[in-house]
């Protein structure tokens, strides 16, 4: 993956002024990806380092497929199990999916944000995919990766309790 594979988006996409994105999606094992790249406070381009970590986390995508379905599946049983009144009202996505039906309700995203100016990390860059669930419109579920893998998810530990997604 490269510069010449992206093109700048449009100014404010997902709110950043500075946004690109590969130009086909990128397809997988575990299904097609959209992959962002988002610059806050900085107006260059994807580096390299970007790119690496896009493509650390695509290999992810190849070989854990099965475990990052089951986190998300472990959101979703979490939604329609912990707040059953607040599922009923979701159009079209029934509460009783299963692992390999759950495919078609949600969006993946792989992100890769770079931010010199933050302060808060040692390194400037942060490697996710966003899942844009339709079960729970409101709210995206973020998988951080880090170190070769899904280290946590909305910025929690977490671990699957009989099928559910629970923070640790």
């Amino acid at each position: 993956m490269t510069l010449s594979d992206c093109k700048k988006l449009p100014k404010g996409t997902y709110a950043f002024n500075n946004a690109w994105g590969c130009k086909q999606p990128v397809k997988t094992s575990f299904g097609a990806f959209q992959v962002r790249f988002f610059m806050l406070n900085d107006k260059n381009p994807p580096d390299d380092e970007m790119f690496r970590m896009a493509e650390d986390l695509l290999r992810y995508t190849e070989t854990q497929s099965q475990y990052i379905g089951d986190i998300i599946y472990g959101s979703f049983r979490f939604f329609v199990t912990e707040d059953p009144l607040e599922s009923d009202d979701i159009e079209g996505v029934p509460a009783d999916l299963k692992p390999e039906q759950i495919r078609k309700y949600y969006d993946p995203v792989l992100v890769v944000e770079r931010d010199p100016t933050d302060g808060l990390e040692d390194i400037p860059y942060a490697c996710r995919i966003i899942v844009n669930p339709q079960w729970e419109p409101e709210h995206n579920l973020s998988l951080e990766f880090r170190d070769g893998a899904i280290a946590t998810v909305n910025q929690s530990p977490f671990e699957i309790v009989k099928g559910i997604l629970r923070e640790k």
